[in-house]
């Protein structure tokens, strides 16, 4: 299966640059992504999902994933404090998705 999402246009260029985790909290139609389908970002960059985990806070999630892996090029309070400002603690709560892509073959 397909899936369409979006990303801020300056997330695209990281993708070539070792971006291979996307991070989101729990949320309707993320949830009906699974291992194997293949991710489509502002209808421009495909990637396969390669595994899914749930975490139940960024700070669990960040014990044991490579923040570069995120936002390479970014540091981890960077990081950190983008999620901060994003999702608000009643978001969070709900669970932190990582998913982790591969690109697509031909």
């Amino acid at each position: 299966m397909e899936h369409e999402w979006w990303v801020k246009a300056p997330i695209l260029p990281l993708f070539d640059r070792g971006k291979d985790l996307e991070v989101r909290v729990k949320a309707g139609f993320f949830l009906s992504a699974k291992v194997g389908d293949t991710i489509v970002f502002n209808q421009r960059i495909k990637r396969r999902l390669k595994a899914i985990r749930i975490y139940p806070s960024f700070c669990a999630m960040f014990e044991n994933e490579d923040h570069a892996r995120i936002l390479p090029g970014h540091g981890l309070d960077q990081i950190q404090q983008l999620f901060h400002d994003i999702y608000p603690p009643e978001r969070e709560k709900k669970g932190v998705y990582v998913f982790e892509l591969e690109s697509c073959t031909a």
